[in-house]
């Protein structure tokens, strides 16, 4: 009997256990690997890459198998420089690159040095052949000067300006890995991305732009990452406050392809802007930052409800959670959201109780039209975050009036009420056909990860 081999397995099963190996391949959340799980989440990464690279060594056939999902995601830290000497000494390896994460170490550490001269030139060489430009679209001579005292790379274009070396590499990785799918920015001090090159990114559908700092980041300052990515589809932010995309001569920039937009721990005060920059834009989540801060304040629901009519054509999926937002004072009764049964398409609706309701000193409740008034009747699922108990009567509104109002509505889920409440709204909606879940969260508005 011969000796059992991996060999002897077919590829496709040789292939499905390389891709257990790696975290690219069998990832299902939206966060880079071992960012958002802890030490445990980035031994148990670095094991299955270890395995993985000595897997594609042992032979040429898992090699063939190997190295290319090997290479599939890449982490840059600390070690950029290696990874971009690789990345310009071996283009088939750089060809297999579909996935960046540029790590908070890489902007973190502050001026770096390429210690090695031969790198140096190598990589001024490489950038040399490169057309760059700035956020504002005038082009830089790529020549590259080393500073006197080995620090900062220099950019010789109209003004000289200072050029951090790990961005220097972070842009020469990017330019020569034209089939990566999803990029991913983390740190602080985010806000300046920029230089570019029109198209540099083809094949980019996912960039994810993970701040740290509390002071937010700018999307003004990084519109050359989206003209360098004219196939992008899904724009992820944290910690953002501004979200305005201010192209050259004009109010405002446009990127056709973009259908899905997430901003997460933001304080926003112009959401209108958004909406004209994406004009095919389907899916939309707004999550209130609280303590990141904005100087001119932030959208409140009636604002929102304003930008969100702008793409009433297109928006299928809306989820605003404004739980953590400060408004100074208390909103008035006139900045709850209004107006979205004008929406057109919009199937999923999430909210949170501050969206559509303000509370009075008489502590009156509502005539019990305040849903049933506000919704679109194209709606299919329906979400809303601990709501006042004012609103009750409204709720049990929505239930009575779906089969008129809101033919398509099927689920509906309510958070933060006390049982005793849910199981009120439990009947009266299973008792017109739609489905209802207390505290449960809602795969419509995730799907984007």
């Amino acid at each position: 009997m011969a000796t059992p081999s991996l060999l002897t397995l077919p590829a496709e099963t040789l292939m499905a256990i390389c891709q257990n190996l790696c975290t690219h391949c069998v990832r299902k959340g939206s966060e880079p690997p071992a960012y958002d799980q802890g030490p445990s989440a980035l031994k148990d990464a670095n094991e299955g890459l270890t395995a993985l690279s000595c897997l594609s060594r042992t032979c040429k056939t898992l090699c063939d198998i190997a190295q290319p999902i090997l290479h599939m995601p890449w982490a840059i830290k600390r070690d950029s420089p290696a990874i971009a000497r690789m990345i310009v000494q071996r283009p088939d390896v750089a060809q297999q690159v579909q996935e960046l994460v540029f790590g908070p170490d890489l902007w973190a550490v502050g001026y770096w040095t390429v210690n090695s001269v031969e790198d140096r030139r190598l990589f001024e060489a490489e950038m040399a052949t490169e057309t760059i430009y700035n956020s504002h679209g005038d082009r830089v001579s790529p020549k590259c000067l080393w500073d006197a005292d080995n620090l900062p790379w220099r950019m010789d274009g109209g003004d000289m300006c200072d050029y951090l070396a790990q961005e220097f590499l972070a842009i020469l990785i990017m330019s020569k890995t034209p089939n990566v799918k999803q990029l991913t920015l983390e740190g602080g001090y985010l806000n300046q991305k920029p230089f570019f090159r029109p198209h540099m990114l083809p094949s980019l559908t996912t960039i994810r732009v993970l701040n740290w700092e509390a002071r937010g980041v700018q999307l003004d300052g990084m519109t050359g990452i989206f003209v360098a990515a004219p196939a992008l589809k899904t724009l992820h932010c944290r910690l953002l406050n501004s979200s305005a995309l201010v192209g050259r001569g004009q109010s405002h920039f446009r990127h056709e392809n973009v259908t899905t937009v997430v901003f997460e721990w933001s304080t926003l005060s112009d959401l209108e802007t958004t909406m004209r920059s994406f004009p095919n834009l389907k899916t939309f989540r707004y999550q209130s930052g609280g303590a990141t801060v904005n100087e001119m304040g932030e959208a409140t629901p009636v604002d929102i409800s304003a930008a969100l009519l702008i793409r009433r054509d297109t928006l299928q999926t809306v989820s605003i959670d404004l739980q953590e937002a400060f408004y100074g004072d208390d909103l008035d009764e006139d900045q709850v959201m209004r107006g979205l049964s004008d929406m057109k398409v919009l199937e999923n609706l999430e909210l949170c109780g501050t969206c559509v309701y303000a509370e009075t000193d008489d502590d009156t409740t509502t005539d019990g039209t305040l849903l049933t008034s506000l919704l679109p009747n194209s709606l299919e699922v329906f979400g809303l975050d601990k709501p006042h108990e004012h609103i009750q009567q409204d709720i049990l509104g929505l239930a009575s009036g779906a089969a008129e109002l809101f033919p398509k509505l099927r689920k509906v889920s309510i958070r933060g009420v006390e049982e005793e409440q849910a199981e009120v709204f439990r009947q009266a909606f299973e008792s017109s056909g739609i489905k209802f879940i207390h505290n449960g969260v809602l795969s419509e508005f995730y799907r984007w990860r």
